[in-house]
């Protein structure tokens, strides 16, 4: 799936050694105000899915684009000074 947003958040400053779910979905909940449960993709998952991710980002007015090929609408959006993320969600 291809979508174009607007990041709203990235925390990146993980603490190193997370041993438990609980520890990370509160960071989490810390960092970003909203509830782990409602905004997560596979966020039901075991701890051990979760547990080596270095990233996590929000983002808001996320949209599907169809119809334009990627390499395409990398290049529409570079040129319209668009700042580009491109990321592979687990």
């Amino acid at each position: 799936m291809v979508a174009v947003g607007n990041l709203a958040g990235l925390w990146t400053d993980l603490p190193e050694n997370i041993s438990d779910r609980e520890t990370l979905v509160r960071g989490f909940e810390a960092f970003f105000g909203w509830r782990w449960s409602e905004v997560v993709v596979r966020g039901g998952l075991s701890f051990a899915y979760h547990q080596h991710w270095n990233a996590y980002i929000a983002v808001s007015g996320l949209e599907p684009c169809s119809g334009l090929p990627l390499p395409l609408l990398l290049q529409e959006l570079r040129l319209n000074k668009a700042q580009v993320y491109q990321v592979l969600v687990g």
